[in-house]
Parts: C-alpha cells; structure tokens; sequence
C-alpha cells in the first residue's frame, strides 16, 4: 500500500515529497492525472482552491503538497510527478469521529452547515432513465405482439 497522511477533519494536510526537480512538478489525483491541482517550475507555481505549492520550497527540492481544510471529499490517493514521471504517491486519511457518517450529521464539523456536499441517497435521473427503457421494450413487446397476432389471424382466415 501507499505511504499515507492522517489529519483531522478540517487541518491543513501536507503531503511530503522531497527531490530535486528541475522542470515542471504536479500534482494529480492518482486515478485523474489530467486534472493537475499544484504545479511548479523554475519560474512560480499555480494551484487550484484548497491545494498548495511553495515556489521556495520547490526550488529547494521540497516538492510537498499542502492541502487546506482537509474534509472526506479530499480522502484520496495522490500523485506528484516530475516532468511527467511520477515520483512521489500519498495517500490522506481524515481521522474523525464518524467518518462514515453523512457530513452533516458529524458532530466535528464546524458550525455553518452548508447541505451541498450531502448527496441525495438515490439518483433520480438514473431510475427515471431505466424505467423509460423498459416501458420502451415493453410498448415495442406488445406491438410486435400484435403484429404476430394480426399475421396468426390472416394465415387462419386463409385456410
């Protein structure tokens, strides 16, 4: 398994990676390496929303990344890579009370309760989409059953 970082829910995370590099540094989710959330290089570094890259300590060979108000939608695995060679995988663990409790029932979280990270439990759209389906099988059953009927009938008359 992959060395890992355990914070509490919403510390600041710091995922440890130390090599020099002299071209550019990212750091991805492990299982989405488009998505870049830090990178560097010689000149400054960029990150997006609740990820962190310091361009000194780039330049000093300290390549971590710092993830700010870490909470369970940040529990993943990550990657950093160097020119597009991967050099370092961590994986962040959130320690908590009821981590696997919904968000807004977690007695640690703070007081502003926002309810757009609780996901509703099942996906409407999805049901909605498999019931058409079969409604659509089951109207194209009864036509084609018809069809058989009225060519039944036909080939009776005939005899």
């Amino acid at each position: 398994s992959f060395p890992s970082v355990k914070v509490n829910l919403h510390d600041d995370a710091t995922l440890p990676c130390t090599q020099t590099c002299s071209g550019l540094v990212t750091w991805t989710l492990y299982h989405k390496p488009h998505d870049i959330l830090a990178q560097c290089n010689q000149t400054s570094c960029q990150s997006e929303e609740g990820f962190h890259m310091s361009h000194n300590q780039y330049l000093k060979g300290d390549l971590s990344l710092t993830i700010t108000d870490a909470d369970y939608t940040k529990r993943s695995l990550y990657t950093c890579a160097c020119k597009g060679q991967e050099i370092c995988d961590m994986s962040l663990q959130i320690e908590g009370t009821g981590a696997e409790l919904p968000l807004s029932h977690n007695p640690s979280r703070s007081h502003h309760s926002d309810h757009s990270e609780v996901q509703p439990c099942p996906n409407q759209s999805s049901t909605v989409m498999v019931l058409t389906v079969l409604l659509a099988l089951m109207g194209a059953g009864l036509v084609a059953a018809v069809l058989v009927i009225v060519q039944l009938r036909k080939k009776i008359q005939e005899l």
